[in-house]
């Protein structure tokens, strides 16, 4: 291979920023997948063979997501034979589309939410990880903590709508 160490770290450093990003767009585009860690495994896997296509200086994001988008389409092909699709291929144009010319504000709004969730107490950040990283259901949190089922779904929606505006504030007030 003649690639340059610069090169290879380069490559490394691209592929490693935009991680967060090509997992969000993969489950945007194949919601009803069920691992899509192991497809983001994949698509990782041909960025690092393909890594001597790219170009320094050139777009790397749009290349990555192009190739996560290709992957994609091959995994609704299988899905398609299996009849498990929740939209059509056209959507997922639509989808791909407005993702890859997204700005690169999605680092910026995790460290807004990291900052964010420091500021609601322990138990809301509780619930709020048992929510969404484990990603299980109100039911199964009041079945297991006790509460009202409606009562949680309330304080969800509550804590939403705060760490949105207080998103939106950290954002604006460029603090990150």
């Amino acid at each position: 291979m003649s690639e340059t160490p610069d090169k290879e770290t380069e490559f490394v450093q691209e592929l490693t920023k935009h991680q967060m990003a090509l997992g969000f767009f993969l489950r945007a585009l194949l919601p009803a997948h069920a691992d899509s860690d192991s497809l983001l495994q994949e698509v990782n896997l041909t960025l690092w063979n393909k890594r001597d296509d790219f170009q320094t200086g050139s777009n790397f994001k749009a290349w990555a997501f192009q190739t996560a988008k290709f992957h994609a389409l091959n995994e609704r092909r299988k899905l398609k034979r299996d009849r498990i699709l929740p939209f059509d291929d056209q959507v997922l144009e639509i989808l791909a589309k407005e993702s890859i010319f997204e700005d690169d504000t999605m680092e910026d709004k995790r460290k807004a939410l990291d900052l964010c969730l420091q500021k609601i107490s322990p138990a809301n950040r509780e619930l709020i990880k048992y929510r969404y990283s484990r990603n299980l259901s109100i039911e199964q949190y009041s079945q297991k903590h006790g509460k009202n089922p409606g009562t949680l779904r309330n304080t969800m929606r509550r804590l939403r709508f705060q760490l949105k505006e207080c998103i939106n504030q950290q954002l604006q007030s460029s603090e990150l």
